[in-house]
């Protein structure tokens, strides 16, 4: 039809229309080269460890409130969660459990907000080990409120 190939219709709308799904290893979207090629596309949830920084123990309760999601398009990784929280803390607050290892490069990006009971507004940070939220004061981010709850998104890099 003027050109266009179908597979699974007879009457295809597009250079290639396919009706069905498409396995593949990688796809090129808008030319040929490197930068184009996407190989990785992939949804779903995660269970965040989020820590008192202190001693390490959790800081949240098992709740069916809780919800962590995740997307990856080729290296990045966008995070989201909902976490009731169990205990105080004025120590700082770390999260480990990311759905994918984090980049190993020497310079390192990593951006998105936190907030603990709606009331504390945080960017969060990577140090070697651990990922963690600052306040845009440069203050850490606590969980003082033992009842509160933890929410944020963000994003990250990984060598993959």
């Amino acid at each position: 039809s003027g050109g266009n190939v179908g597979i699974g219709t007879t009457s295809p709308g597009a250079k290639l229309d396919v009706n069905g799904d498409i396995i593949a290893d990688g796809v090129y979207l808008g030319g040929t080269v490197a930068a184009n090629y996407l190989e990785d596309y992939e949804e779903g949830t995660w269970t965040p460890v989020f820590t008192d920084g202190n001693g390490g123990s959790s800081i949240v309760s098992s709740s069916a409130f809780n919800r962590a999601h995740y997307v990856k398009i080729g290296q990045h990784v966008f995070v989201t969660f909902r976490m009731n929280t169990s205990s105080a803390s004025s120590n700082a607050v770390y999260l480990t459990g990311l759905p994918f290892a984090r980049a190993t490069a020497t310079v390192f990006y990593m951006t998105g907000v936190a907030m603990v009971h709606g009331s504390d507004l945080a960017s969060w940070y990577v140090e070697e080990t651990l990922t963690s939220a600052r306040k845009y004061d440069g203050s850490v981010l606590t969980c003082a409120d033992a009842s509160g709850i933890f929410r944020g998104s963000f994003s990250y890099l990984t060598d993959d």
